[in-house]
């Protein structure tokens, strides 16, 4: 054998030399070893979220898919919890980076849940207006507070059309027209909110402050529309009226249930001119109601002051009151006015007119409607100072005993209208001053 291997070539040798070492170092697959290969292979996979999880927790999970739910078992790139079959990290060891797209998927998660819990507290209110507007519905039939109509006006609709088409540039020159309206354009774009509308938008209709105002002041002290019901207490969100002076301390004591909102010197009384402000996702249904509202209460007080000292009731249809509802730039109006009914129960109906309407985005209606919104606030100006002053002339003109008569009948009224009184229109606890 040593002596055939001699006579061989050398390159054979070296073959032969090479298969001989490498049958040497190969590893015998004994049982052993495979396990050992079994083991390493084993740690290299990486491990599901789910193995941790007992078979019991399956039907669980499939519950918590069926709702809507995203099924979290297969989540990438989220560190997988500690646990007792799991081995701890070792020192040093970094974990897997979170991608771009699973960081956006992980604010996206996290900003649904945020929404949802934002949204909660919404729904409550949300739930809180609807029982209102129901209660304002139900207050508003018994009191014959009739919705809004196109064919029935009053009286003096023409004398309020007229009036309110009198100036056709409050806002100045054609230059100053269109510097306000862009104005109005910018600020409508920045306001969802009715606050915010409150703030930016409104105040380019008004114009500057010329007569006594209140802004979203409650208005405890007017007596009920009906003996049925408890009043429902009002909160305009805008309105104007006069003045407390000296002079007309009388008829505020005599007809204080119909004409004072409250007893606080500031609060305008006899109001007659109303604003509704809406919000983009206010209710336009719910704000006609509250306009319907304010109207009726406010031309009860004209209505009132006009028949002092009177035999009986006269109604002249004309109408003395006017409300504003102004919603997504779009501004209408609307006339208040009474009826008789024949029913001596409820003798009174409360009418409400819609008179005109203004797309206000466009600068044709954005200047018609600021001069009718402003025009209105002077008819309606004129129209309460004169009816105050001839009040004011048959109070003073009246009997000690017959004033002292109106003054204790008022306060009876008053009185009987604070009984269970808690909760104005917009849900907000309302106290009695």
């Amino acid at each position: 054998m040593e002596l055939q291997s001699a006579h061989l070539p050398t390159s054979t040798k070296k073959r032969r030399h090479e298969e001989e070492t490498e049958q040497k170092e190969r590893p015998r697959l004994t049982k052993k070893a495979l396990k050992k290969h079994d083991r390493k292979k084993s740690r290299s996979q990486p491990r599901r979220l789910n193995d941790d999880n007992p078979p019991s927790h399956g039907s669980s999970l499939e519950r918590f898919a069926r709702g809507g739910g995203p099924d979290l078992r297969d989540l990438r790139g989220y560190p997988e919890p500690s646990s007792k079959n799991s081995p701890s990290a070792k020192p040093g060891q970094r974990r897997p980076s979170i991608t771009p797209l699973k960081q956006q998927r992980a604010r996206a998660s996290a900003a649904e849940t945020m929404g949802t819990q934002a949204r909660a507290p919404s729904q409550s209110s949300s739930t809180a207006s609807t029982e209102s507007t129901m209660s304002l519905s139900l207050l508003l039939e018994r009191a014959n507070v009739r919705r809004p109509i196109f064919d029935r006006k009053p009286v003096n609709v023409q004398d309020w059309m007229g009036a309110i088409r009198k100036d056709p540039c409050p806002l100045g020159s054609d230059a100053a027209i269109s510097a306000a309206h862009r104005q109005f354009l910018w600020a409508l774009q920045k306001s969802s909110l009715k606050e915010e509308v409150m703030v930016n938008v409104f105040p380019a209709i008004r114009g500057g402050l010329r007569y006594l105002a209140a802004v979203s002041r409650i208005s405890p002290n007017l007596a009920d529309l009906s003996d049925d019901d408890k009043l429902i207490i009002p909160k305009p969100d805008y309105m104007e009226g006069c003045e407390m002076f000296h002079a007309n301390m009388r008829l505020c004591a005599v007809l204080s249930p119909y004409i004072v909102t409250a007893n606080v010197e500031e609060a305008p009384f006899a109001p007659n001119f109303f604003t509704k402000i809406l919000g983009n996702l206010d209710s336009l249904e719910a704000a006609e109601k509250q306009a319907r509202y304010d109207g009726a209460l406010g031309a009860r007080g004209i209505h009132m002051m006009l028949n002092l000292e009177k035999a009986t009731e006269v109604f002249d249809g004309k109408a003395y009151t006017v409300t504003f509802i102004y919603y997504a730039g779009f501004l209408r109006m609307y006339l208040h006015f009474i009826v008789p009914t024949g029913d001596p129960k409820y003798p009174r109906c409360y009418q409400t007119a819609v008179v005109s309407s203004w797309a206000m985005e466009d600068l044709e209606g954005f200047r018609d409607g600021v001069t009718a919104y402003r025009n209105a606030q002077d008819i309606a100006h004129a129209l309460r100072e004169e009816i105050v002053r001839q009040t004011i002339v048959t109070v003073d003109q009246m009997s000690d005993e017959e004033y002292q008569a109106l003054v204790n009948e008022a306060e009876q009224l008053k009185l009987k209208g604070r009984r269970g009184r808690t909760n104005s229109f917009d849900g907000e606890e309302a106290t009695t001053m």
